[in-house]
């Protein structure tokens, strides 16, 4: 019985760590897209 809910338990805190993982991944490629549209931004507005 114990055994199942450690069980039970370990893959809740699995399903978390990918979730935590995903909304990292996510969090980081934002902030790239984000940086590359600010360089592209500030390179036009140099060269007007």
């Amino acid at each position: 019985m114990y055994l199942k809910i450690t069980m039970k338990n370990w893959k809740d805190q699995g399903r978390l760590y990918l979730i935590m993982c995903h909304m990292w991944t996510f969090f980081i490629i934002c902030q790239l897209l984000l940086r590359v549209l600010l360089l592209r931004y500030q390179r036009q507005c140099y060269s007007c």
